[in-house]
């Protein structure tokens, strides 16, 4: 679908589930912890283990930082796309 009018609507809703994926971490760690083993660990869940549990808080806002930039360059490149779409 490459409506103009939906895509106002459809490009901030995209982005913020790509940025909501990628932060999420306490539904999982309040059902799981990132069990069992790894299996539903998230980059953020990462992140908070670092910093609180392992004391390790360069390490964890480096990785917080790339994080961040992951998904700076994902929403740029879902504006790109929706603006292309909104051209053609």
């Amino acid at each position: 679908m490459s409506s103009p009018t939906h895509s106002p609507t459809v490009t901030p809703s995209h982005a913020n589930s790509e940025i909501h994926a990628l932060w999420t971490f306490d539904l999982v760690y309040v059902t799981t912890a990132g069990g069992p083993g790894d299996a539903t660990s998230v980059p953020a869940l990462k992140v908070y283990e670092l910093a609180f549990r392992g004391g390790q808080v360069g390490a964890a806002a480096a990785i917080g930082l790339t994080l961040a930039a992951i998904i700076f360059l994902i929403v740029i490149g879902i504006d790109r796309l929706a603006e292309r779409g909104m051209r053609t």
